[in-house]
């Protein structure tokens, strides 16, 4: 059956892989090592009490050791829940309650002083974890199930409080072999782990590379300028990320000439980004969309040209997508309305057993996004169903004025939100992420009298040096007033 510790086990086996580089970074090991470590941590887990079907949360930067604990944890039958250190005290505790779980380990990354007082503030006892174990591998453990969860999976957090999502081996594994039949990805040797592996994005690319017998090069923390170095490399790579760190990648001063494939998702890439990419050279520019809930639901491999904002392609193979009214049916091409996916399951709530699992299947599921379908079939995103907003009496979508206001060349990202009012019930507020010009207010509002109708026009806007985003690089939607 198909789980990430047996996978590993037949790459470290094999005369072709054992010796391939699977982890690179302050920690390199080989397929054959990585095996080996993750295996001695078996014992380790089993004494703390892990078993079939609990969680081990650790908190961790891009590290070599959470690979070994997944090998360790899936190796029990339990999962793996990894934790961003950016995350606040109060919410890791929160999150790793919420999980019940077992074992909670702080990688050294994220030292032993903060293991230290996360125990303090939680009944549950955070441990470091202990340096890699000498000697020979543990005995080969028994293959768990592929349908039992390996990964506990956290929503971004972007519009309220994260979520647990749990994901089977099975349907990891097989989610990544159709995406590098899909995009290809499996030709580069070098995947470029940027992107927190706390997180979905970072966790999934960085698992399917190494279950397809490819090197992962760990970024410890986010640094743009420590990934532009394995990108000018000769070993051709790829990456995946998120447009803010689209953005810090390409204010690099040098080329990224080892990049032949960037793979973008959390949030719609702007077409001004798009662009300045495929002008750098990178030969091919992937965007997905997806999220936690559903898992991979369409993609698009970007063209020159192309002016189609919110464009996210065509659904991902095994997966139909539709958009569908408050009626809950199919509303014709290019209304907005909500999107739904079908086939190619992901994961599941937390605890949500077996009916879970098997509705999961079949079932046509949402997220909570808004989209229409285009002309050509392409699903094209209009923000979320929790997000619109009624002024006057009239529906408004933040999306379509976040899009007008970032034509203006010096905004480089924008969030609508509604504030009160007691003529209108709501009115909305822009929060623009730019350099302040006593010119720029005016401007604004300038370009939305020339393309929006009057109620769909901010009636006040913000201008900020920064917005808030979560640790996962993806802007925050939730958040107080910002002055």
């Amino acid at each position: 059956m198909i789980t990430f510790p047996g996978v590993i086990a037949a790459l470290a086996a094999s005369a072709r892989t054992a010796n391939r580089p699977a982890l690179l970074g302050n920690d390199p090991v080989t397929f054959a090592e990585l095996h080996r470590r993750g295996t001695a941590r078996v014992a380790e887990l089993a004494d703390l009490g892990v078993t079939g079907g609990r969680i081990v949360a650790v908190v961790c930067f891009n590290e070599t050791v959470v690979f070994e604990y997944l090998i360790a944890a899936g190796a029990l039958g339990a999962a793996l829940m990894p934790l961003s250190p950016a995350l606040t005290d109060t919410e890791i505790v929160a999150l790793v309650d919420k999980a019940d779980a077992v074992a909670c380990v702080a990688t050294a990354g994220v030292g032993a002083e903060r293991a230290q007082r996360l125990s303090g503030l939680s009944t549950r006892r955070f441990r470091l974890a202990p340096a890699a174990a000498s000697g020979v591998a543990g005995p080969d453990p028994v293959v768990p199930r592929a349908d039992s969860t390996c990964w506990v999976s956290t929503t971004g957090g972007s519009t309220g409080t994260p979520r647990l999502f749990a994901v089977s081996h099975e349907r990891l594994l097989t989610n990544s072999m159709l995406n590098a039949y899909e995009w290809g990805w499996s030709a580069y040797p070098v995947h470029v782990c940027l992107s927190p592996i706390a997180h979905g994005i970072g966790f999934s690319h960085a698992v399917g590379q190494l279950a397809s017998g490819g090197t992962v090069a760990l970024v410890e923390r986010y640094d743009p300028a420590a990934a532009a170095a394995w990108l000018r490399g000769d070993t051709r790579a790829w990456t995946a990320v998120v447009p803010t760190m689209v953005h810090d990648l390409y204010r690099q001063d040098a080329s990224l000439s080892a990049l032949e494939l960037l793979v973008c998702a959390g949030a719609p890439l702007q077409v001004g980004l798009r662009e300045r990419v495929l002008e750098a050279g990178t030969a091919r520019l992937v965007e997905y969309y997806g999220s936690t809930e559903l898992g991979w639901v369409t993609w698009i491999e970007h063209r020159p040209g192309d002016t189609r904002e919110g464009l996210v392609g065509l659904p991902v193979l095994g997966a139909s997508v539709r958009v569908t009214g408050a009626d809950g049916r199919p509303v014709p091409a290019g209304e907005i309305g909500r999107v739904q996916k079908s086939g190619r399951p992901y994961a599941i709530p937390l605890g949500g057993g077996v009916s879970a699992y098997e509705a999961n299947a079949s079932a046509w599921e949402s997220s909570g996004d808004l989209g229409r379908i285009d002309a050509d079939g392409a699903l094209m995103l209009a923000g979320r169903v929790d997000d619109m907003l009624v002024i006057g009496g009239q529906n408004v979508y933040p999306v379509e004025v976040e899009l007008v206001l970032r034509e203006h060349p010096a905004v480089r990202e924008v969030v609508v939100r509604g504030a009160d009012s007691d003529r209108l019930g709501q009115t909305m507020v822009a929060y623009v992420e730019a350099t302040a010009d006593p010119r720029l207010t005016a401007e604004l509002a300038d370009l939305c009298a020339a393309r929006l109708a009057g109620y769909k026009r901010p009636a006040r806007f913000v201008v900020l040096d920064a917005l808030p985003r979560n640790s996962a690089g993806k802007l925050r939607r939730s958040f107080g007033d910002l002055r």
